[in-house]
């Protein structure tokens, strides 16, 4: 969401930005897998919208399909939106032209010159901006060196165990999501959000549980997870899909608490750099790109 939404801001100044992700598509942690009939948003749950700018966002996605109200039944007063077909749906609308390179993964970025050199095992890219907006650890591991790491060093960041459970028929417990200040921090019954498939759970495990079984075979995690989901609600039935997922760097606890880092033509954000949210993520990549698009006069 930073990168995209801070690419999407230049595109539209009409400068020429490349996003490189080594993921498959764009959206880390609004990620969905899906699997035999199932769906499962097994990173962010779902997002609000409380600034001017980033409700835009949002309704030209809602408008477009990119994203839909999911009544979860907190009755939190505003409304919980969710990406379509998966979470990533927004940060997918808003890369619409632009050129995003995927599946490659920087190693290193060296200055150059007037610029920057990106290293990385096919090659290399060159840039006149470098902005980094992947998690804490690995933005200092590639541009720590140029002067970030002490304030990097100042923020925290906490995993988080993700169980997917799919059963064959409806299983309603009286709920469709349930947040605790225990083990199981969250379940949802992801299965009723819209556009997704079958009867389809999350459970994310809280960030100390998660800390202190964070090297775990995924198998493992899955079946302790599932096992504290039966004490909690009762015996269900055996799942037909059942996998665990492990995010080292789920959510910011110590954010940085301003909106990025900056070194000459050197950035870095995310939502580390304001807080554990969707639009902190968005309002950091938009702060980068109005900073650079100010020094470069435009």
């Amino acid at each position: 969401m930073a990168g995209v939404a801070c690419a999407r801001r230049l595109a539209d100044a009409g400068l020429v930005p490349m996003v490189i992700d080594k993921g498959r598509s764009p959206g880390g942690r609004m990620s969905t897998r899906r699997t035999d009939g199932f769906t499962f948003d097994h990173g962010a749950q779902y997002f609000t919208a409380r600034s001017d700018a980033f409700r835009a966002v949002v309704e030209d996605a809602l408008d477009a399909g990119a994203v839909a109200v999911w009544d979860d039944g907190s009755g939190a007063g505003e409304p919980h939106y969710v990406g379509l077909p998966g979470m990533s749906g927004p940060v997918k609308h808003m890369a619409n032209g632009l050129d995003i390179r995927c599946g490659i993964e920087i190693q290193a970025v060296r200055s150059h010159r007037t610029g920057w050199v990106l290293e990385h095992d096919g090659g290399s890219f060159d840039a006149d901006i470098v902005i980094s907006t992947a998690p804490v650890p690995q933005t200092k591991t590639l541009v720590g060196a140029h002067g970030f790491a002490a304030a990097l060093d100042q923020i925290q960041m906490a995993p988080c165990w993700a169980l997917m459970l799919g059963f064959d028929a409806p299983i309603d417990p009286g709920w469709t999501a349930r947040r605790t200040e225990d083990d199981l921090a969250w379940i949802a019954r992801n299965g009723t959000k819209p556009g997704r498939a079958g009867e389809s759970w999350v459970v994310h495990a809280s960030p100390a549980w998660s800390a202190a079984h964070l090297e775990l075979d995924k198998p493992d995690a899955a079946d302790r997870l599932f096992d504290m989901l039966q004490t909690d609600l009762g015996p269900l039935p055996a799942p037909s899909y059942i996998a665990g997922h492990r995010w080292r760097y789920a959510m910011v606890t110590t954010p940085l608490g301003h909106s990025f880092l900056n070194q000459g033509t050197l950035y870095a954000g995310g939502d580390w750099a304001l807080g554990p949210r969707v639009e902190c993520a968005f309002e950091s990549g938009q702060a980068i790109a109005n900073a650079v698009l100010n020094e470069s006069g435009i």
